[in-house]
């Protein structure tokens, strides 16, 4: 279904909601800085008011007077909530069910803008064709000297990809506890550990895209097939 606009479904031809209350909503989706395009209000019957679909998503909002029909009491539930995936509360007076459709948005902002931080460490290691063999034993000190010129090398280079000046010094101060971690870790856990922290700083420090496939880059160049091919 293309919409130009908020859609209005009609159940059975009754339409609870005032006009104005329904401007409300959409007023209230624009000022978070949504386009009402991205929603859908969907007015039923069997005591629901409304819901309001976020497109493309389980997310949604449900006004309905279950609890005591045709008051000024409404019983809401949504998708996102605080803290949890799914809420239901009580509404007394449209000024409440306002306020709580308000709120909503502010959590359904907050989660569809929140990166995934799982499925980016997947797609990374995906990306990396990085394998994961089940290797337990310790760095000899030989390996941990290697393994201590290569991070030492790669602190001095990450300068040279395009990293803002707090970017840098973050990953410089996560090397130095991935060489101190190395003294203690099997060589599985310290992979683990060095792909996983590359991965969270790249999406905590808001590095680019571009940027990103350069320190990897830069990784793969620096260790040069050693321990991370």
């Amino acid at each position: 279904m293309e919409l130009n606009k908020l859609t209005y479904k009609v159940v059975g031809g009754e339409i609870k909601l005032l006009a104005s209350q329904k401007n409300e909503l959409y007023d209230c989706i624009e000022k978070i800085g949504f386009s009402p395009i991205q929603f859908e209000l969907d007015e039923q019957s069997n005591n629901i008011y409304c819901i309001v679909y976020f497109l493309k998503t389980d997310f949604f909002f449900l006004i309905s007077d279950k609890l005591l029909a045709h008051s000024n009491n409404y019983e809401l539930s949504y998708s996102p909530a605080h803290n949890s995936y799914k809420e239901s509360v009580n509404a007394a007076g449209w000024s409440i069910v306002s306020s709580r459709f308000d709120i909503w948005l502010h959590l359904l902002y907050q989660e569809i803008n929140t990166p995934n931080k799982w499925e980016r460490l997947q797609k990374e290691i995906d990306s990396l064709a990085i394998s994961f063999d089940q290797d337990d034993s310790k760095f000899s000190i030989q390996e941990f000297e290697l393994l201590e010129t290569k991070i030492k090398s790669l602190k001095q280079k990450v300068t040279e990809i395009g990293l803002i000046s707090e970017q840098v010094d973050a990953f410089n101060n996560k090397l130095d506890y991935l060489i101190d971690s190395a003294k203690r870790s099997n060589k599985f856990d310290w992979k683990s550990l060095f792909i996983g922290t590359i991965v969270n700083l790249t999406i905590t420090m808001n590095v680019t895209p571009e940027n990103t496939q350069a320190l990897w880059l830069l990784i793969k160049q620096v260790f040069n097939n050693y321990f991370l091919p």
